[in-house]
């Protein structure tokens, strides 16, 4: 699955973490298993004065996808940027990582500030929108980059049906789905781990590592429950407070934006030469004019 900040290695590269993680398999490293430690969300803060930020971020990823563009923002804003429950460095218990699920680890961040900029990334952007209508006195505006809405359901399993195999596995058996994922990603996550930094010199290395940092109970469900059995544009309809939607004109992993019957309560923007992840990841510059301009739009 390619969902959220993805890798882009070549098959090339990928054959070389295999290789590596067999060969020191055999020398004796101890493969397998995550941390699977107890208590909140882990979070990342930084910036002491200005508006409150919560940045949420897609499938694959961790809290350090948006740290590119919190360094440019950190002087102006206070951003809270947690690593979702399943993912990165926070807890990752055996659940079905329903949206209830995710909002219940989600909501007392909430209580840190009274008036939330919410950016949601991907995945992200589905638990930005129910925040947005479960709290409306405490979220102020919604900024979606990446959003996952298609046409229709068939246009999704199109969409879906043209990624990996993993992801097209995933959205036709389970079983095997899992015993793709556990048979590989699960059983060499310490050497993947270690050598996606080296083998990605385009991603952040936090990014990259980061992208091996999840079970399949975190992957699997929180797929189906978020992204697959979700329509995002009837859960953006109802919300009520300012929407920007940057969706990228390169990006194959969601609807392309001329074919989308977007609600009128929202503002779009498609920058042409952009996929699913590279504005945040390689121009947060660019990224942060928007968030700064929509927020200045705003009026209070």
């Amino acid at each position: 699955m390619r969902h959220a900040a993805r890798l882009q290695l070549p098959r090339r590269r990928w054959l070389e973490l295999a290789l590596g993680g067999a060969v020191l398999s055999l020398v004796g490293l101890r493969v397998g298993g995550l941390e699977h430690r107890s208590g909140p969300l882990f979070v990342r803060r930084l910036g002491r004065a200005g508006s409150d930020v919560l940045c949420l971020h897609g499938l694959f990823a961790s809290g350090a996808f948006f740290l590119p563009l919190a360094e440019q923002l950190s002087s102006e804003a206070r951003l809270t940027i947690p690593d979702l429950v399943g993912f990165g460095a926070s807890p990752k218990p055996n659940a079905d990582y329903t949206l209830d699920f995710h909002l219940g680890w989600l909501t007392p961040l909430l209580g840190e500030g009274t008036s939330w900029t919410v950016i949601g990334h991907s995945m992200g952007c589905v638990l930005a929108a129910y925040l947005a209508r479960r709290f409306p006195d405490r979220v102020r505006r919604l900024l979606l980059f990446s959003a996952p809405v298609y046409a229709s359901a068939e246009s999704r399993r199109r969409i879906f049906g043209s990624q990996n195999v993993l992801t097209r596995v995933s959205t036709r058996s389970e079983l095997a789905a899992r015993a793709i994922c556990e048979s590989t990603v699960c059983s060499l996550r310490p050497v993947l781990t270690r050598l996606a930094p080296s083998l990605s010199p385009h991603v952040p290395p936090q990014v990259a590592s980061d992208y091996f940092r999840h079970t399949w109970h975190s992957y699997h469900w929180s797929f189906w429950r978020l992204i697959l059995e979700r329509d995002l544009l009837a859960d953006l309809t109802p919300v009520r407070q300012p929407i920007l939607v940057i969706q990228g004109g390169r990006d194959t992993l969601v609807e392309a934006s001329e074919r989308v019957s977007w609600p009128a309560n929202l503002e779009v923007r498609v920058l042409a030469r952009h996929d699913h992840a590279s504005l945040l990841l390689h121009e947060p510059g660019l990224a942060a004019d928007l968030v700064r301009g929509f927020v200045q739009s705003d009026p209070a």
